[in-house]
């Protein structure tokens, strides 16, 4: 009996306590704080209400072992009655007090009591911006290709070729061996500087090499031979046949240049195998080959042939330029269809088209030509 008597005790003892942690935060007016806190910062009152709790658990060890103590809620209700709680307590409402009586949620760390700390926002941070120094990155022991062809890419924005050349044997030397972006880029630069001879010599060392050449390494290439000083079409055209037997399809840009080269070198036949081979491999024509097949035609004054390209890319479907309408009223001056000028040219104007200096002076010798001096005022 003794036991369980010293066990009712202590049982009703924590819950006096708690009830006294609860009016103490009731006591608080709702500041948020810990219940140890508002402890420290309102001391005397505490004081005040432990007195009469021992004073009233005092007054009950009095009563019987025998005597079943007063509940837990009778206790509850004595505590926070008006008649035992000091006159100095501001009331609160009951859904107020419901709220400050839940306890903060609390986090232990070994013997001590910590508030759970609030979910940190996410810091972004920005990593710094990391430039490439090429000389630190060339005395680095081992270097991969990617490397290589970022520098190579670099050098060719300065158009430095020897240089270029030089870390390309420099490459093969370390045992990076250079692949197929590597040679695209140092073909680029020759077609930059015009050096056609070193790319025909790169293309031939980088099939020894074992390395087969695709789509965009025959595109540099035919723009290495257009863009010379005078265009070599022998050789564009015979890349386009490579171009044709290897897996590397034709394509519209490829024709196009081989295309634009005959017309510079006023090469017909070239260029009407060409056209014959974009037909035959189904390959799209655009407005550019249109263009460079009717300048074709102009420069051998083939100009019959050059109205009816013309007429063919009106029918279809592709808008004529500001150059493709002045060609063609070349074209209709120099057959002596003077009236035809004069309609292609409104035709222009209605399309939204301005004229060019040369579209006035070609307007303005069909006029004289045509002995209509009235037009050529105007």
């Amino acid at each position: 009996v003794g036991l369980e008597e010293v066990g009712e005790r202590e049982s009703a003892r924590g819950e006096e306590e708690a009830v006294d942690e609860m009016e103490v935060m009731a006591f608080c007016g709702g500041s948020g704080l810990p219940a140890r806190q508002c402890v420290r910062r309102r001391a005397p009152a505490c004081a005040r209400l432990r007195s009469e709790r021992n004073t009233e658990r005092g007054a009950g060890v009095a009563v019987s072992a025998r005597q079943k103590p007063k509940s837990p809620t009778r206790a509850r209700t004595a505590a926070v009655s008006p008649s035992s709680a000091p006159t100095s307590l501001p009331p609160l409402p009951q859904q107020q007090q419901q709220q400050k009586r839940r306890r903060p949620v609390m986090e232990s760390r070994g013997n001590s009591q910590l508030r759970a700390p609030e979910a940190a926002l996410p810091l972004v941070v920005t990593p710094p911006v990391r430039r490439i120094s090429w000389d630190t990155l060339s005395n680095k022991p081992h270097r991969n290709v990617v490397s290589y062809n970022l520098q190579l890419k670099t050098m060719c924005k300065s158009g430095d070729l020897d240089g270029m050349l030089e870390l390309l044997r420099d490459m093969q030397s370390c045992g990076a061996h250079p692949d197929l972006m590597s040679y695209a880029t140092v073909l680029h630069c020759c077609r930059k500087v015009g050096a056609t001879d070193k790319a025909a010599e790169i293309l031939r060392d980088m099939r020894r090499s074992g390395i087969q050449p695709d789509q965009r390494i025959f595109t540099r290439m035919l723009s290495v031979y257009r863009h010379a000083k005078p265009p070599r079409v022998h050789e564009a055209y015979n890349i386009l046949q490579e171009m044709r037997r290897s897996p590397a399809p034709l394509s519209t840009l490829s024709c196009n240049m081989v295309l634009e080269a005959c017309a510079n070198r006023r090469e017909v036949m070239l260029g009407l195998q060409v056209y014959g081979l974009m037909k035959e491999y189904n390959v799209k024509a655009n407005e550019k080959t249109f263009d460079a097949m009717a300048r074709l035609y102009i420069n051998v004054r083939m100009f019959d042939e050059a109205i009816e390209m013309y007429n063919l890319m009106v029918r279809s479907g592709i808008q004529l330029s500001t150059a493709a309408y002045t060609q063609m009223i070349y074209a209709l001056s120099q057959k002596g269809r003077h009236d035809e000028c004069f309609v292609t040219f409104e035709e222009m104007i209605s399309v939204g088209l301005a004229p060019l200096l040369s579209t006035y002076n070609i307007l303005i010798t069909a006029a004289a030509c045509a002995c209509n001096f009235a037009k050529a005022e105007r």
